[in-house]
């Protein structure tokens, strides 16, 4: 069974790749796609490959830093369609922009209070408190 977080990054590759090679030729957009399932699959079944999250994070940093080589790719193989790019470019922003909101603005679970006060006990004994301010003299007597 892949771990939960493993399974997001391979769906985030898979979903980042088809949106940069949407309106692709066929057989370019195939080749591309295949490319990238077969590197997520050698990924997947390394055995020699790191476990938990720093796993999954690595694929999610290692697909942010590609962006720009995906995105040239498009352009060398589709240089008509630049509208497709900006359309491109803008779903990326969207995505980082969502990846940051799950990641950093997610509301953070609040620590549960105690099931009883605690006391604090201790051996030693306690210091002792300071003696009362003397009482205020009168104005006349000085």
């Amino acid at each position: 069974m892949t771990p939960p977080l493993d399974w997001l990054a391979s769906a985030t590759v898979r979903a980042w790749t088809r949106v940069y090679t949407v309106g692709m030729p066929e057989l370019s957009r195939d080749v591309r796609r295949a490319e990238i399932e077969s590197d997520l699959w050698e990924w997947q079944h390394d055995p020699d490959r790191p476990t938990g999250p720093g796993a999954a994070a690595g694929v999610f940093l290692r697909m942010l830093m590609g962006m720009p080589d995906d995105l040239l790719w498009r352009m060398t193989h589709a240089p008509h369609s630049k509208v497709a790019a900006l359309r491109t470019v803008a779903t990326v922003l969207l995505l980082l922009v969502a990846w940051a909101y799950v990641q950093f603005l997610r509301p953070l679970p609040l620590p549960q209070p105690p099931a009883r006060p605690m006391q604090f006990v201790s051996d030693r004994p306690g210091i002792p408190p300071p003696p009362p301010p003397p009482p205020p003299r009168p104005a006349n007597l000085r």
